[in-house]
């Protein structure tokens, strides 16, 4: 099951990868995706100005949520090797009763370093 969940946040990473080469905005402005931000998100006219912020706000969203998924599959591939080794060493003991640590960890780990960084960032954008 750790490695079904390595390749889900692997393919997820891709593909927010993929979308980071092509370029964030022609992909969002492509498929229409601000304007359906827009009209789920806010109430009364579309107007331009709020149609560039849910852009911006999509752009900023695809390299957080890349970041989070590549370091949930670190975490991730991390938790299988220290589990190769705990199964080394105790080749008895069985490896369900050690997952619920190593999902939990690899949940929250990406979560508290993506916090941390971009709280950290905020005032350097300027």
């Amino acid at each position: 099951m750790l490695i079904a969940y390595i390749c889900i946040a692997e393919a997820c990473m891709s593909f927010n990868a993929l979308v980071q080469v092509i370029g964030p905005v022609y992909f969002i402005c492509y498929g229409g995706l601000e304007e359906m931000w827009v009209w789920t998100t806010t109430a009364g006219e579309i107007t331009q100005e709020k149609l560039t912020c849910g852009a911006n706000l999509l752009c900023h969203s695809n390299g957080i949520m890349f970041q989070g998924f590549q370091l949930l599959s670190l975490s991730l591939n991390i938790c299988l090797c220290c589990d190769l080794i705990f199964t080394i060493q105790s080749p008895f003991t069985p490896a369900t009763s050690r997952n619920k640590f190593y999902y939990l960890g690899s949940a929250v780990a990406p979560t508290v370093l993506i916090i941390i960084i971009y709280v950290s960032t905020i005032g350097k954008e300027e």
